[in-house]
Formats: structure tokens, sequence, C-alpha cells
């Protein structure tokens, strides 16, 4: 019986142990890799914490490496039989699966060994049922682990044989409807990143509105074109630097005395546009550098954070067209102002993640203060084109562009520099209204679906976890009352083990009759 209180009331046929009670306790190890024959091809199978990852079957009959008999002698791993529950006890702790054949794991896992009277099956979703239980049992600094002595203790609810197969059959009978509407559910998501991204793509190459050009040709009108807006905003850009050079040099008590000070304006860096695609009648390339008089990004020295006050935001926060505050820093407001003095956030402003998980972008909204750190960065449009360049940036043609220009190192990085040579199509002022409205309306739309998916796809979560408490609460299915109660089949199982405690635990003279057992 277990040292700890059971976790919850159970039927009277159902006992409460543990897994030392029941299972043969194998942990792993690696062959040293500096001895490449110690490895194989095609040899015994060998499994890793990161063979099961993202693995859904429940079964697994070998890892994405192998390991040779001399990998097998000269390390302490064990060669394990077929029906062996393979549970992951480090980086990450929680994995399961059956092993299919024989198979030798690495030192991330303490594999069950179970006895007659025990299915795998029910073990595999018992762990997995109380994963969050089992968290309990971890230690370490590093890494959080549990250790062989730790696994020994782990609690383990046992049902009358005949029950255990009732349960699984059960549980083999609902989960598998779940999975095929999750996965239905994944389908509809995938489709809907598609369709804004075929949204975004029509945007961006003029396809979604009418042009201006075209309306204007029905209408009988002139039209401006993007040339002259982009002239309109380089010239504000110019005129914006003149006035704060002009006023950082009264301050200084050393006014011009002519207009050579003009002489140290840095024009923008403009388009090559060799390589690009033919535009729409009307429109024209421009860069960042030129629709931006400021791009830089977040504090590069963490400021300290405190447990409430201005928001201190980061790459995780700016998501694609909104920023998500549900997991956020704080700063002190004194802290904020003195960060106010060299980056002020405005509404219009664009955000864009910038290293990390890079690309992201979103505008600046109404009625919220906060200072950002390094990886995120600020593009401050000249004229209000904020949302414009916003969707723009999560378009396939700007993503990219991005995706050419960042470095990968130990993060992913875009600079400053780069992101100023990131080239956008820029359509007449009234077409890009238009195509922003449109946008609008139809991500609206898919945005609503895909947070309707997101909520079916939490209630498959949740109806999961319901039918696995179901099952050992003893409520998904019967209980027959001429079963063997579980206690009379741990007491057998107990006497078994220590009528064959001489040979019970592994040796390596073992392997080859496990060998044989494939």
């Amino acid at each position: 019986m277990t040292n700890e209180a059971p976790r919850w009331s159970i039927p009277e046929s159902w006992v409460w142990t543990t897994m030392s009670e029941v299972a043969e306790i194998v942990g792993g190890s690696t062959p040293s890799t500096d001895e490449p024959e110690n490895f194989a091809s095609s040899g015994i199978p060998w499994i890793t914490p990161a063979d099961l990852s993202g693995y859904k079957a429940k079964v697994i009959s070998r890892g994405s490496r192998d390991i040779s008999e001399k990998g097998l002698a000269d390390s302490s791993t064990r060669l394990m039989p077929a029906g062996t529950v393979l549970f992951s006890s480090r980086a990450p702790i929680g994995y399961v699966a059956i092993a299919a054949n024989p198979v030798t794991t690495n030192q991330g896992f303490k594999s069950f060994v179970l006895s007659k009277g025990v299915l795998p099956d029910y073990a595999y979703y018992w762990l997995i049922r109380a994963k969050n239980l089992l968290s309990e049992f971890a230690s370490g600094t590093t890494f959080l682990e549990i250790s062989g002595k730790r696994a020994r203790q782990i609690p383990l609810l046992i049902a009358p044989i005949d029950e255990q197969r009732r349960i699984v059959d059960a549980i083999e009978s609902l989960l598998p409807k779940l999975d095929a509407a999750v996965a239905a559910l994944e389908r509809v998501r995938a489709n809907l990143k598609r369709y804004r991204a075929s949204v975004l793509k029509a945007a961006v190459e003029g396809r979604l509105v009418p042009t201006e050009a075209e309306l204007a040709r029905k209408e009988g009108r002139d039209f401006e074109p993007a040339s002259a807006l982009l002239d309109r905003i380089l010239a504000e850009r110019r005129r914006r630097w003149e006035e704060t050079e002009l006023a950082r040099m009264n301050a200084s008590r050393k006014p011009p005395k002519d207009d050579r000070w003009k002489s140290k304006y840095r024009e923008p860096i403009a388009p090559d546009t060799s390589a690009l695609p033919q535009l729409p009648n009307g429109w024209s390339w421009m860069t960042a550098d030129q629709c931006t008089d400021q791009i830089t990004d977040g504090e590069h020295i963490t400021p300290p954070r405190t447990d409430n006050g201005v928001f201190l935001l980061s790459a995780r926060n700016v998501q694609d067209g909104r920023l998500a505050l549900d997991i956020v820093d704080y700063i002190s407001e004194s802290v904020f102002e003195q960060l106010s003095t060299r980056l002020s956030m405005k509404p219009g402003d664009v955000l864009l993640s910038c290293s990390g998980s890079v690309g992201r972008s979103c505008v600046v909204p109404e009625g919220i203060r906060f200072a950002l750190v390094r990886s995120v960065a600020v593009l401050k449009p000249v004229v209000p084109i904020g949302t414009y360049l916003s969707f723009v940036l999560r378009s396939l043609f700007l993503q990219r562009q991005i995706d050419r220009k960042k470095t990968q190192t130990a993060q992913a990085n875009i600079f400053q520099g780069k992101i100023r040579t990131l080239v956008f199509p820029l359509p007449p002022l009234p077409e890009q209204c238009r195509i922003v409205s449109e946008i609008e309306r139809l991500l609206s739309v898919t945005d609503e679906t895909d947070l309707s998916v997101k909520n079916a796809a939490q209630r498959c979560d949740r109806l999961r976890q319901s039918i696995l408490k179901w099952a050992f609460e003893g409520k998904l299915v019967d209980q027959n009352p001429n079963d063997e109660p579980a206690s009379v089949l741990v007491e057998r199982i107990r006497a078994e083990r220590v009528a064959a405690a001489p040979s019970r635990k592994f040796r390596k003279s073992n392997t080859r009759e496990a060998e044989a057992a494939k």
C-alpha cells in the first residue's frame, strides 16, 4: 500500500498500491557516443524521450537510433520485453508508450515491467491520467527528474483484471472518436490559416479590392498615385528631422548660422526594384526606412521588474494582429518614465517581434502604456499607415523577406538595419484604406471561427481528461461483483514476486533470452 493517502474514493473491489509492488522498475543508459561501434543502423531498438516528443501512438517499436550488441554490453541499459510501459522521468516528465517488442532506453526513462495481472494498456492510461499527480514525485535543480526511489513510490490504482480489460475497451472506444474530432478541428484551423494567407496575398498584389486606377477610369476622374503619396511621406520625414534637429541646436544654444546643417540629413534607404514583381497601376515600392521616422527596439538591459505597475512587454506578447496580455511583466512608474525618454509608443506604431519568434506584428492600440525589451522592434510611420504596414508584414511576401534577412545563432534575430531594408508595396491612400477595411472584415470572420474551433478543441481536451478521470474513479464501466477483488490480485502478485526474488532483477545474462523473445 502507498505511503501517501489515496487521492480519491474508489470502488470496494479496487486497491491503491505502488509501482514497486507490481512492476520491475528499470532505468536506462546511453552507450559511449565516442565509440561509433556502440550504435548500429539496424540493431537493438533504443528509445529516448525525444522519440516520444509529438508521438501519439500507444505502442512504439524503436526510436531514431539503434544500439549494437557492444553498446548494450558496454552500458547499463537493459533489454526489456514487449509490453514494458516506458515512462519518461526527465526532460520532460510524463511521456508514455508501450514497447511493441524488446527495447532499450536511455537514462531519461523509468520503465515498468509489469507483473501478470496488471495490463500494460491499463497502466499506460493510468500514467496519462496521473501525469499532474506524478509531478509531485520530481526533484532537481538543473531539471526536474523522478529518481528510481521515487518511481518505486508512484501510486497505482488497481482494478480487478477483468475490469481492467473493460476499462481499456471503454477508453479505446471513446478516445478515437475524440481524436477524429480533434483532427477535423485541426484541419479547419489549417484551412483558416491558408485562407488568411490568401487574403493577405491578394491584398499585397492589388487583387483584394478594385484598384484606385480602375475606379478612377470608370468614374472619369484623376487619382493620386502612390508615388505622390511617397513623395509627401519623404517630405514630411525630412521636415520632422529638420524640426527636431533645429530644436536640439537651439536648446544647446548653438543656433545655426546658415542651412548647411541640413546636409546632415540621412536619406532613407531606397528599394532595389530590379528583382521585384510588377505592381498594379498607381502603386509604388517603398522601404520601411522611407515610410518611418524611427525604427528601434526595446531595452537591451532588462529593467527591474515589479509585482505590478506598467506593462513590460516582450516578443511573446506580440501576436499577429493583437497584443497578448495574459502573461506580462511589470515595471514601476518611475522606471517607465525614465525609459519613455528614449522610446515612447503611440497608437498606430507598429510592433514587430524581432528576436526568438521573429516576424509577428501588430499595431499599438489606444489606451495602453507599456515599455519593451529588445525582442520587440518598433516602426513609427511618418503618416498613419501603421495598420496597413502591420497587415503587409504578416503576408507571405514580407515573411519571406524577414526569413532571408534574419540571423540564426542561438536564436533567430532580425536587426534594425535589416528591418529598414524591408520592401513594401504601397497603394494609393484611398485604395489602402479600402484594403485595410476589407482585410479587417474578412479576417474578423476567420478570427471568430478560429476562436470557436479553439474552444471546441479545449472542450475535447477536457472531455478526454474527464473520460480518464471517470475510468479511474470506477465510473466509466460497471463493476461486476463476481470479479476477483484487486486486493487478492495484488497479494498474489506479491507472493509470486517474493518466490521469484532470486531471478527477478534484470542482469546482463538474460539479455539473450529477451532478444530471443522478439
